[in-house]
């Protein structure tokens, strides 16, 4: 257990029912990570950003890790992958040898914590790079002074607990992410939250970038279809990639667990200047 200015971080291992033992990290008493500790499992994302989630699809059949497949991996570039939000390093699981994934962390003990008690950073072939700070001001820094990443696919993972970094979800912020991703990148939300309904935020910040939006939930599969560590997750995924949206598994999987965000559904645009959590609070 560590605390600090950010909260109280615990790591527990438990017995799972399926997989042996299991390492999470809590962040009070919100779930941030998990990682089974036993064979090739160690290795596989668990939680919120199993294969079957939102964010898995983003990576997995974006269209040049789709191409890289195809090929066997011969002259691939690679993906460029921002993530807010370390963790426990999940989504460097998802990482190949040519993959740069740049997380943002504003809790540099969650840094520690990531890299002492779990190892999903050190067994990944990707390379890994975390900065430290707020992820906006961060951002905004590598604007000024080295200019765009080019993401291929940019996650925002911060919105789960109880207390939510409004300033992550207005149309400035929504402006430097798409500064920071390639056109035809991919924006991956991680909505997942007890009490408030995000949908109709991150369907805004769609609408004012001309991007479509699309949610996709993934829930506790049975381990022939996912593994025995995923959990119920909502994602949005938001982009003008054709090539992915029209991709055949994106397509079926949205059928299956997701909708496309049309004008029909509500939006809520918030700013620097105003946003209320009254707005989107979950009645029940």
């Amino acid at each position: 257990t560590s605390r600090n200015f950010y909260g109280v971080l615990r790591v527990s291992d438990i017995m799972s029912k399926n997989a042996g033992v299991a390492r999470i990290l809590h962040n009070g008493a919100t779930t941030h990570g998990m990682q089974f500790l036993q064979g090739i499992l160690e290795r596989v994302p668990v939680s919120y950003y199993d294969q079957l989630s939102g964010v898995g699809y983003a990576i997995m059949r974006h269209p040049l890790r789709v191409a890289e497949a195809n090929s066997d991996g011969q002259n691939s570039a690679g993906l460029k992958i921002g993530v807010i939000g370390l963790g426990a390093g999940t989504l460097a699981a998802y990482g190949h040898p040519q993959d740069t994934i740049h997380f943002y962390e504003i809790n540099p003990e969650v840094d520690r914590i990531s890299r002492k008690y779990f190892t999903y950073r050190a067994n990944s072939p990707a390379k890994i790079d975390v900065a430290i700070g707020d992820a906006r001001l961060v951002m905004e820094a590598e604007l000024d002074s080295t200019g765009s990443q080019k993401f291929d696919v940019l996650v925002i993972d911060a919105f789960s607990s109880d207390a939510i970094p409004m300033h992550l979800l207005t149309r400035e912020c929504n402006e430097i992410y798409w500064r920071h991703l390639k056109p035809d990148g991919i924006l991956a939300v991680h909505v997942s939250n007890r009490t408030i309904d995000l949908i109709p935020v991150v369907h805004a910040l769609a609408r004012e970038a001309h991007r479509q939006a699309i949610v996709l939930k993934s829930d506790e599969e049975a381990p022939e279809k996912g593994n025995p560590g995923a959990f119920d997750a909502t994602w949005i995924l938001v982009t003008s990639n054709q090539d992915f949206l029209q991709d055949a598994q994106v397509v079926k999987r949205i059928k299956e667990k997701g909708r496309v965000l049309t004008d029909e559904d509500p939006s809520v645009l918030w700013t620097d200047d105003y946003g209320s959590l009254w707005q989107v609070l979950r009645c029940s």
